[in-house]
């Protein structure tokens, strides 16, 4: 296991000298340790790095952060693991719109990465449809689970359940934090992943992802609901490295 400088960044199986390093984000409540096993799935030629959240896993000393452009501040702190191969980000629900926040300071930055890989989240440009009822944990709960945005093994656990409910809370409220639309549009392609039985995004706020580049735009849905990632994985990979493979080419 390696890091960054700020260990906000954590790579499990050590891949120097790939082509593609491969970038990921957790959705709400996780952490570095979901995309453990990821480079087992991959082309040999990508090394695979996973994003830490302040206030747990190598960022448990960290208090929470309460702005996304305090969150991005940890990533860009150390800009080398932006350098040295083609660069592909994937974000998975909240995870999403932290890579896509990181892709546009990257930006203004100088740095361009090369894909962008989204996840069974709504796009920036579109408004949530239901406000989150951050005040009460059995309504934070109740709405989560309905839509199918808790893992199971969190609800089956109570004391699991309420260990990770206020990384979770804090998550969703970066998440519902309004993008500023101005200079929005990235110049690298898109690709949103989706699923028909995902009832937190419509297909419509996956596409909608395409207007948030000058370059192209796909969309691949998957069976799975909203954490394909795990439920559909072969599918997923399977896609992942054509994805990957093609960004190289």
């Amino acid at each position: 296991m390696k890091f960054n400088t700020n260990k906000s960044m954590v790579n499990y199986q050590d891949n120097d000298g790939a082509k593609i390093r491969l970038i990921c984000f957790a959705n709400a409540g996780g952490g570095p340790s979901m995309f453990r096993q990821w480079h087992s799935f991959l082309n040999d030629d990508v090394d695979v790095w996973a994003a830490a959240y302040p206030g747990r896993d190598t960022l448990s000393g960290e208090l929470f952060a309460k702005t996304m452009s305090g969150l991005i501040s940890y990533y860009i702190s150390d800009l080398s693991i932006f350098s040295g191969a083609k660069i592909v980000f994937y974000g998975h629900s909240f995870g999403a719109l932290v890579a896509y926040m990181l892709a546009m300071k990257l930006r203004d930055l100088g740095f361009l990465i090369d894909v962008l890989c989204v996840g069974a989240r709504r796009s920036p440009m579109m408004p949530p449809r239901e406000k989150l009822k951050f005040y009460s944990d059995k309504k934070l709960i109740d709405q989560l689970s309905t839509f199918g945005g808790i893992p199971d093994i969190l609800l089956e656990d109570d004391d699991m359940l309420n260990y990770f409910l206020p990384h979770i809370r804090n998550d969703l409220e970066l998440n519902e934090e309004t993008v500023s639309l101005s200079n929005a549009k990235l110049d690298m392609p898109i690709v949103a992943f989706s699923s028909p039985a995902d009832l937190l995004v419509l297909p419509k706020e996956i596409r909608a992802w395409g207007e948030c580049t000058h370059a192209s735009f796909e969309n691949i849905s998957l069976s799975g609901g909203h954490f394909f990632i795990k439920n559909n994985e072969r599918v997923f990979f399977d896609q992942m490295n054509k994805i990957l493979e093609k960004s190289t080419s």
